[in-house]
């Protein structure tokens, strides 16, 4: 399938998309942080931590790298540093959630 993708469309490589999906999630994220923003003075009684959407979003971003066939990582070494990189940051992620919001 992705050789027939590429066969038709040249530009499309495992890059873009990896860029693509990142633009898409950060988006996604401004935009949820603006729907909670203007929906506190209406709806929510409760402060929802913002924090809890930025958090996966730097975590996607990293996993992404992380994966077998990465569209950035080529050498075996770097995927090892890359997913020792992401293990470590997704402990300090979880540190940081439970430091920002505090039930």
């Amino acid at each position: 399938m992705q050789q027939l993708i590429q066969s038709k469309y040249t530009f499309f490589t495992t890059q873009l998309v990896y860029i693509i999906c990142i633009i898409f999630t950060l988006l996604y994220t401004l935009i949820s942080i603006k729907l909670i923003n203007m929906a506190k003075d209406r709806v929510l009684n409760r402060s929802y931590h913002i924090w809890l959407l930025i958090s996966p979003t730097i975590a996607f971003a990293v996993w992404g790298l992380a994966v077998p066939g990465a569209p950035f990582v080529t050498d075996s070494v770097d995927r090892a540093v890359v997913a020792a990189v992401a293990l470590f940051l997704s402990f300090i992620l979880n540190l940081l959630n439970e430091a920002f919001v505090k039930q």
